[in-house]
């Protein structure tokens, strides 16, 4: 995915960049967390405690899949502002789709169930992709009597259902007015569509116009082999990612219009990221390697610690120059961060101004039950310079902050941080 990224990024990306907030170089505040409780509020107490936390579209599922009509984005707003009542001092995130128009999202509902806004969305080819007049997937609610159908296209891959099989259930009938419940599809050919993405769907009041919202994370993104290569396109074919793989078919799209509208979409992207930045807030997709919404974070493995580190050392590398995210390798139940004190030496050594470590899988959902631990709240103060090798070849690192020394031998994987401040 991170080529892909870099060529979306070469094509209109804004380059990667930190926020227009100062620097903050406390552990506590330079970690982050994608949050999600399916069942219900995300626990506030854990939430409130890491530097950056993203609420993830997933967040209260049953609650708002049983409301009528569902409202995951006014849910998404009740729990940051309760985290910020937490801790007003942390960063609070919510989620955006920029490429899947998602009817659970209050202003998303009240466009595509509007005839007038049909030109927004993309619609499904006429007469079917089957000679009796069917689609790969399905264009009607059958639970619904009579069945709930439209025209526009959706898939069912991600959402909400009635019946087995779906993300997230409907104790009755799944509400988003009067279209069923699906993945619907932008079409950012259209500028007036992209005008709403950007001044409502992103700066509007349930997200970066509350003022209570810092930042977010935008999902998905379009793919073209005419534009990307004919093998770049792989989440799960050309298109839109993570949507049925016959959604080609089934729309009628050519080549060419898979590339007019990923043209489109990048422009929407670009725009809505100098807007994100006007407003001094902040998106994921402006940090190194999380152009496409990858949420993979780095992790520096003991097999490559003196190449990473003798390379990330250079005040060229852009570990110093551009923001990023560093993972905290995993463990098991038992002992969930086996290499906690040598993932935090290893970011002390080598992070910019603009840097967070969180957990270290895809997708950085950090566990519920794993409280954030100790030793990520401990404040070593600023960097004085970069890490250095302590010899030629010793394999051994230092950096000092303005409270502490830190140390990483790779020759025994072993991490030391000396306090040069007795209070630590």
């Amino acid at each position: 995915a991170l080529l892909l990224a870099l060529c979306a990024a070469a094509l209109a990306f804004l380059p990667p960049q930190g926020p227009r907030w100062p620097p903050q170089y406390a552990l506590n505040m330079s970690t982050l967390a994608m949050a999600v409780n399916q069942s219900g509020w995300f626990n506030v107490s854990l939430g409130g405690r890491f530097g950056i936390v993203s609420y993830d579209w997933g967040n209260a599922l049953a609650q708002w899949a049983a409301a009528h009509p569902m409202d995951c984005d006014l849910r998404m707003v009740t729990q940051a502002v309760a985290t910020k009542a937490y801790n007003p001092e942390g960063k609070v995130f919510v989620y955006r789709n920029l490429v899947k128009a998602l009817p659970w999202f209050s202003d998303v509902r009240l466009k595509i169930t509007d005839p007038a806004y049909a030109g927004w969305f993309l619609p499904f080819k006429a007469g079917g992709s089957f000679p009796n007049g069917s689609y790969h997937v399905q264009p009607c609610d059958t639970y619904y009597n009579p069945p709930l159908c439209s025209h526009l296209y959706h898939d069912q891959l991600e959402t909400p259902s009635e019946g087995p099989g779906g993300d997230g259930f409907c104790p009755g009938l799944c509400d988003v007015g009067s279209v069923p419940v699906g993945e619907y599809l932008f079409d950012h050919r259209n500028a007036s569509l992209r005008a709403w993405l950007v001044d409502e769907h992103v700066m509007g009041p349930s997200g970066l116009g509350h003022p209570l919202i810092d930042g977010l994370f935008i999902d998905d993104f379009w793919c073209s082999h005419l534009l990307n290569g004919s093998t770049a396109c792989t989440d799960p074919v050309q298109g839109a990612s993570e949507i049925d793989k016959y959604q080609q078919v089934d729309m009628g799209l050519s080549d060419e219009d898979i590339r007019d509208i990923t043209e489109g979409w990048l422009q929407t992207m670009t725009a809505a990221q100098q807007a994100i930045l006007d407003a001094k807030k902040y998106t994921w997709s402006l940090i190194f390697g999380q152009a496409n919404a990858n949420a993979a974070p780095t992790l520096i493995e003991n097999t490559t610690c003196a190449l990473t580190l003798r390379e990330a050392c250079k005040t060229s590398s852009r570990f110093y120059t551009t923001p990023f995210i560093f993972g905290l390798h995993t463990g098991n139940d038992t002992d969930p961060l086996p290499q906690l004190a040598q993932d935090i030496a290893n970011f002390l050594l080598i992070r910019g101004q603009y840097a967070w470590l969180g957990w270290g899988q895809w997708g950085m959902m950090w566990p519920p039950s794993i409280p954030l631990p100790n030793d990520l709240h401990t404040d070593y103060g600023t960097p004085e310079g970069p890490c250095y090798e302590t010899t030629l070849n010793s394999r051994v690192f230092e950096r000092k902050w303005t409270k502490a020394t830190v140390r990483m031998d790779c020759n025994t994987w072993q991490a030391q941080i000396r306090p040069r401040d007795p209070s630590l």
